[in-house]
Order: C-alpha cells, then structure tokens, then sequence
C-alpha cells in the first residue's frame, strides 16, 4: 500500500467512528477469532420444548412461614396456646400474639385479620 491509500483508509476510519457507522470491515482483527460458542447457543435455548408447558408454570412458590403459623395456631385450643420450651421461633411468636389477641389487644386483632383474611378494602 502507498502511503496516500494509508492516508485515505486512517480517515475513512475516523470518518466512520464520528458518524457510528460499523467498522468491522475496515478492521478485520476486532471481529471475534475463535468463533461463536456451540454452548453459549444452548444456554439460550429453554430446557423444555416449544409447545410443552413449562415445567413450573406457578412460578416461584411464595413463603409466608408466619402467616402459616398464625393458621395454624388460630385452630388451636386455648388450652394448647401456652408457649412450650419445644415450639419454634415463629411458633412461640405466633402463639404470643394469639395469646394478646384474647387478652383484648386491637392491634393483635388486626395484624391476625390481616395476615390470614388480607387487608380490608374500603368500599
């Protein structure tokens, strides 16, 4: 190459990156060498076929741990209620509001309706 035809591709070059225009055909040594990846294309891919329902068409399953333990509690007896040494965490938890909610606490009585029934709408 003369240096005049060096001189016009550098400014092609320029040229081409001032208006964003793809350089890949004036820069061959940019473009990816090794190809494209057999695996990259199977990681794309979804693990069931096209047409199959998916195989977890729920989604993710929602914990509520200590709305389950308010309903569970709720269906216990009065004489059952008192916290034993064995309960869980969340059990002693659930059994403490059950026991101020029968002692006449309001604020119980809404955080229980609200966790089992879910909040009241207003009409």
């Amino acid at each position: 190459m003369t240096i005049r035809e060096l001189m016009q591709e550098q400014r092609k070059r320029v040229r081409s990156r001032r208006i964003g225009r793809n350089t890949d055909s004036l820069r061959p040594e940019k473009r990816n060498r090794r190809g494209m990846n057999a695996r990259s294309l199977l990681n794309l891919r979804p693990p069931w076929k096209p047409g199959e329902q998916s195989p977890n068409p729920g989604g993710r399953p929602r914990m509520k741990p200590l709305t389950d333990e308010y309903i569970l509690v709720s269906k216990m007896t009065v004489a059952e209620l008192p916290i034993q040494r064995s309960d869980s965490v969340i059990r002693a938890a659930a059994k403490g509001q059950w026991a101020k909610l029968i002692a006449g606490r309001a604020m119980n009585a809404r955080e229980m309706g609200d966790r089992i029934e879910g909040p009241v709408t207003q009409r």
